[in-house]
């Protein structure tokens, strides 16, 4: 007997019985047919199509807690009216550089995919691999960190009043619906990428921050 000792284990486990009831219901095979070797990216037979290509380099498993460390080395001066095409006779104001460092954050967290989203009022940060709940005061002080890389004056950029607005201002940019799941599809994160199990088959595709997967099975 096998003891369900983590909310992990319970989710593997509430996994397979999917798996084995969808098995079940539409008539596929649990091993490859034919005798066919099993392709390891796709858990089909040799016929099968090539999986996806791997995830870039820049979505190595990093930890959650240096993602934001990573973020702000990628941080350089900018212009701030430029990036936000605000018109020559519009004067700079709290807003306007609030609204630019979020911006440009967002942009670089998800070329480098470290992407950041607000969902439901929590913030989670993507390492490449999954989704993890991030605390909001070491996001405050990223965010102000972060307006002083980009050319802000620090007494401006620590200042309360700017922060919370700033903090604000990332909670609507980065505001992302709750996902709807899709209950023709099981996925089951692992150290290689994401198991996909649907009525038409089964294979390991690359991580995915769409997915919304919040662990990662070691």
């Amino acid at each position: 007997m096998y003891l369900i000792n983590s909310p992990l284990s319970f989710l593997v486990v509430v996994s397979c019985i999917k798996i084995s009831a969808l098995l079940e219901e539409n008539n596929i095979p649990s091993e490859p047919v034919n005798n066919e070797p099993l392709d390891e990216a796709t858990g089909t037979g040799e016929q099968a199509e090539q999986a996806d290509s791997p995830p870039s380099a820049s979505a190595k498993n990093i930890a959650h807690s240096d993602i934001l460390q990573h973020l702000l080395t990628e941080v350089e001066p900018i212009n701030f009216s430029e990036l936000i095409e605000l018109p020559d006779k519009v004067v700079m104001t709290e807003k306007h550089y609030q609204f630019a460092v979020v911006k440009k954050l967002i942009d670089i967290a998800r070329s480098k995919q470290w992407n950041m989203r607000n969902l439901n009022d929590y913030i989670y940060v993507y390492n490449g691999c999954y989704w993890k709940q991030h605390n909001k005061e070491d996001i405050r002080n990223f965010l102000s960190d972060a307006a002083i890389e980009m050319g802000m004056p620090e007494y401006d950029a620590k200042h309360y009043r700017f922060v919370d607005g700033l903090f604000k201002q990332f909670l609507s940019d980065a505001h992302f619906p709750a996902p709807v799941p899709d209950e023709t599809k099981i996925l089951i994160n692992l150290k290689n990428g994401t198991f996909e199990f649907t009525p038409e088959g089964w294979k390991n595709k690359p991580f995915d921050p769409n997915d919304f997967l919040t662990y990662q099975l070691s």
